[in-house]
């Protein structure tokens, strides 16, 4: 049967600049001049007779049609990808997993794990890579994700650990002044959160009664961070007590560096999801690392 198809060559030109939403970026990753994927997409764009972008001054935009197009192609792409890849496996070439993780959880709870997965599986060599917020499996670049979302029901994603996350503070000085009380809090300097700004309020309505003398307001807030790892680091330097996922304060806590001077946690709502394209998921070595991911997290919230 003759197959009626674009070239690969145009297919690969449109999956890169409608994910990176700029041809001058598309051409970076595919090693290609600009205007060799442009003209690659202009020629798939002739091919379908269908506009697949917009020319704006300020870049480009998916159309209607492009925006339609774009998830079957990407899926395509990763299903040729990830079966070229198993079909080398059978040849004993080297092993790769692509795990897109977020920077805190990269930092302070996978890479000291790794040496444990190298000595299990020594035969996988993993590509970390850092990603934030909400993907969607057929779009994954990478073979596995891992992502902190609102609990919930997500599609091709399976949670492995609901976030419980410690009141932190620098263990030098709750050695010199320590924290007796939580009402005591109110006198301290709060670091916040900014991607979850709402995770102090959340934690002070969880250790008070509803009351105006335990609102958010009534608490004195420091400089703002991003990432958990950061508010960590600034926990460290002595800027202020934190908020700080268990599994990623762990290694802090064994060493002394922070302490949780009131024992306080709580659950905030959000879990860990491992999420795993369904055309990848039947690959034996992303199978071993996700066993091996989900092992992990059992361990660290046990």
């Amino acid at each position: 049967m003759q197959r009626n198809l674009p070239s690969m060559a145009a297919l690969k030109a449109f999956e890169a600049s409608a994910r990176c939403l700029s041809f001058s970026r598309a051409a970076e990753e595919l090693f290609l001049t600009q205007g060799a994927v442009s003209k690659q997409v202009q020629q798939l764009e002739h091919y379908l007779d269908q506009s697949l972008f917009e020319r704006l001054p300020t870049g480009i935009q998916l159309t209607a049609a492009g925006e339609l197009y774009y998830p079957p192609v990407c899926q395509a792409l990763d299903i040729l990808q990830a079966s070229t890849a198993q079909l080398s496996q059978a040849g004993n070439i080297s092993k790769v997993v692509s795990l897109d993780i977020s920077p805190s959880l990269s930092s302070l709870w996978l890479i000291p794990r790794l040496a444990d997965f190298n000595a299990r599986h020594g035969d996988i060599h993993l590509d970390i890579q850092v990603g934030d917020g909400n993907i969607r499996a057929q779009t994954l670049n990478a073979d596995i994700a891992i992502r902190c979302l609102p609990l919930g029901n997500y599609a091709e994603a399976r949670l492995i650990a609901e976030e419980r996350l410690l009141l932190i503070a620098n263990a030098q000085q709750q050695r010199q002044a320590p924290l007796r009380t939580m009402e005591a809090l109110s006198a301290q300097t709060l670091i916040p959160h900014l991607t979850r700004p709402q995770l102090w309020s959340a934690f002070l309505a969880a250790q008070f009664d509803e009351s105006a003398s335990h609102s958010p307001a009534g608490f004195q807030f420091g400089a703002g961070f991003q990432h958990f790892y950061m508010t960590l680091e600034a926990v460290l330097h002595g800027m202020g007590f934190g908020l700080v996922p268990d599994s990623m304060a762990a290694a802090a806590l064994y060493r002394g560096d922070v302490v949780n001077p009131l024992e306080s946690s709580f659950r905030s709502g959000y879990g860990y999801y491992l999420i795993v394209p369904a055309h990848k998921a039947q690959l034996a070595k992303n199978r071993r690392v996700a066993e091996w991911l989900i092992e992990q997290f059992g361990d660290s919230n046990g």
